[in-house]
């Protein structure tokens, strides 16, 4: 299976736009949660949802040193969004079973 530079940015805008969709979801049914913890949540779901359709609706990828930091900064983000779910956990919560 061979698969373009393309292809791979859809799949990356994909798994971000679906990470973001489930972030969402769980920060709309939060329920003892630190207020903190839901407004840093916020932000990087918003942020990954933008980054995710940016990828997905890109019609053609040249690598260049401002795509390789929008992919590290796209990964840093689901990164720190895991580290805040996790920090959910703290609180007997999880946020829909996906991560």
């Amino acid at each position: 299976m061979n698969i373009s530079v393309n292809g791979w940015f859809k799949i990356l805008g994909g798994v971000l736009v679906i990470k973001s969709l489930s972030g969402f979801y769980f920060l709309f049914h939060k329920n003892s949660v630190p207020a903190l913890l839901v407004t840093f949540g916020w932000v990087f779901e918003v942020l990954s949802l933008a980054l995710g359709v940016s990828f997905v609706l890109l019609k053609f990828v040249e690598i260049t040193d401002v795509v390789r930091k929008n992919v590290v900064f796209a990964l840093l983000i689901t990164l720190i969004t895991l580290f805040i779910f996790k920090s959910f956990y703290k609180y007997g919560l999880s946020p829909m079973g996906v991560f």
